[in-house]
């Protein structure tokens, strides 16, 4: 009897294994029971079939009420001063390109700068108030004549709209017969433009026959 009392009081201490009906440990075998041990049996699908009734058009139609009708005539720089043309000319008392003269007649020398853009102006800056710094004219000794315009050291800005020029002009004496070469040189950039004339006496016309 003793040894039995021992063996009761052991069971008693250290506690049994929950049994199954067939005598046998019971296992779980359900991963979905949680830690409550009650088992989630929501099966429910979701029965929300509501679908989005509003069908409310957008009912504003209020207009541009913005009559503002101007419009940007600004023309885009299509122009540039590589569109300039600088050039001499040569022309006598009535303003007539030419390159002949008689020992009596004093040139007139042109230095020009066309815009040879006709889409807009083009736009430069000089160091002085002149537009051409220099002239150079040699005669038919080969002596180099310079004539050096008196200007003013202002910084000035220069317009030249599409399709038209400036220029300075240089009125001379009467020349010595023979072959002229002349040089201009702008105050822009330091252009330069050549040409030249020549001096000789007119031949003299036969007399008139009786």
């Amino acid at each position: 009897m003793k040894n039995w009392t021992i063996a009761l009081a052991l069971v008693a201490a250290t506690g049994c294994p929950p049994m199954d009906d067939d005598g046998k440990p019971s296992q779980d075998t359900e991963p979905r029971v949680d830690e409550t041990g009650v088992e989630d049996t929501d099966t429910a699908a979701d029965t929300d079939t509501d679908t989005d009734t509003d069908t409310a058009a957008d009912t504003d139609t209020a207009m541009d009420t913005d009559t503002d009708t101007a419009i940007d005539t600004a023309v885009e720089a299509a122009c540039d001063p590589s569109d300039l043309e600088f050039r001499v000319e040569v022309r006598n008392d009535d303003g007539t390109l030419t390159d002949t003269f008689a020992p009596t007649d004093m040139p007139m020398l042109a230095g020009v700068l066309e815009n040879t853009c006709e889409e807009g102006p083009v736009s430069i800056e000089t160091t002085s108030t002149c537009l051409v710094e220099l002239w150079t004219i040699t005669g038919p000794d080969d002596v180099a004549t310079e004539v050096r315009p008196v200007c003013s050291p202002t910084t000035t800005q220069w317009s030249i709209a599409g399709g038209t020029t400036e220029e300075a002009t240089y009125k001379m004496e009467s020349l010595v017969e023979g072959d002229y070469e002349i040089e201009v040189r702008f105050t822009y950039g330091g252009e330069t433009a050549t040409g030249g004339f020549t001096v000789e006496t007119p031949e003299a016309e036969p007399p008139e026959r009786p």
